[in-house]
């Protein structure tokens, strides 16, 4: 049974000395029933009051993540018992991930205590902030976006196909409890280094002096080294006797 569902009834008796009032705060869905009779139930995330308690009357209300207490000449917080079950809660933080452009990424979050709670990823980034999903719900239109609840139903990973730059930047996954429970994460996005157009062949006279050039692109920014096809030393200033070397970029 689930506490965050509201099934769990605490009660609690709220005798008014003069000068005090009850009060109770529920972070959940509460509800104040007074000697059987309930009222409407408040939305999550309302703070209440009762005020003008009799002496003896009792307080009873639906258990969640909420506390009670008494205001008056002396202050004193006392925590509700919450019967039944537990708050949602991460199971596990989300490892950030590098991933080169072109493959598929995954981000797990791993949630304990869901109930009637809902999991959402939130995508942050250079093109800006987007709900992606929520639970098993895909919002974005991206077609490349899918969720998947894995994991006895605990891990809702969101899967990126053929992740581009575009999709570099922090993700966050995030519980609607109040307040609100969050977990960031991020995904780097490389880029493999490719070499546009190989350099041109150069014949040159010995004691010339010639130009090669290669040019590449990549990110990170790749770093270029030149070497023989044999794998013999050569000069970058001249070339060796008559021979000209081969040289690849």
């Amino acid at each position: 049974m689930d506490a965050t569902a509201a099934l769990t009834v605490v009660k609690m008796e709220a005798r008014r000395a003069r000068g005090t009032r009850a009060f109770c705060r529920e972070r959940a869905q509460p509800r104040l029933t007074d000697g059987g009779s309930s009222h409407s139930q408040t939305s999550p995330g309302t703070e209440f009051s009762h005020r003008h308690h009799r002496r003896g009357r009792r307080l009873t209300m639906w258990s969640g993540d909420a506390f009670c207490g008494f205001l008056g000449v002396l202050v004193l917080a006392l925590p509700c018992m919450v019967l039944g079950g537990s708050m949602p809660q991460f199971a596990a933080p989300i490892q950030n991930i590098t991933v080169a452009a072109g493959r598929d990424a995954r981000l797990s979050c791993v949630v304990e205590n869901l109930g009637d709670n809902k999991v959402a990823w939130t995508y942050v980034g250079k093109t800006g902030t987007a709900v992606l999903t929520i639970n098993s719900v895909v919002l974005t239109q991206n077609q490349r976006v899918s969720v998947l609840r894995e994991r006895g139903g605990l891990s809702w990973s969101l899967v990126i196909a053929n992740v581009s730059k575009l999709d570099q930047g922090d993700y966050v996954c995030q519980i609607n409890t109040v307040p609100q429970q969050k977990m960031y994460t991020h995904i780097s996005v490389v880029v493999p280094p490719i070499i546009p157009s190989p350099p041109n062949d150069v014949i040159a006279n010995e004691g010339e002096s010639v130009t090669l050039e290669c040019s590449a692109n990549g990110d990170p920014e790749p770093t270029l080294t030149w070497r023989r096809e044999d794998g013999a030393s050569f000069s970058l200033n001249r070339s060796q006797g008559k021979t000209q070397p081969e040289v690849r970029c």
